[in-house]
């Protein structure tokens, strides 16, 4: 395998409008992006949130054999997470 491919393509998603609102969500994004050394995308999947996470994922150019890995950020324990 070529060192210059990827086998994964991290998205990180949260609950928010957009980065601007946070400067947390661009410190973890910029951790992301050191530790994996890949431009990391953010998605949010608040209703007016931008950018959207389907608009991300729909945008993503892939190679055939990566895989897209959905990472969340700021989960809340409750219902819907531990159902």
């Amino acid at each position: 395998m070529s060192h210059n491919h990827k086998e994964h393509q991290i998205v990180l998603t949260a609950f928010g409008t957009s980065t601007a609102s946070s400067g947390i969500y661009q410190s973890l994004k910029q951790q992301f992006e050191e530790r994996f050394k890949q431009s990391i995308p953010i998605g949010f999947h608040a209703r007016v949130g931008n950018p959207k996470l389907k608009t991300v994922l729909e945008g993503l150019l892939l190679q055939k054999e990566e895989t897209v890995i959905v990472t969340p950020l700021f989960l809340i324990t409750g219902k819907v997470v531990s159902d």
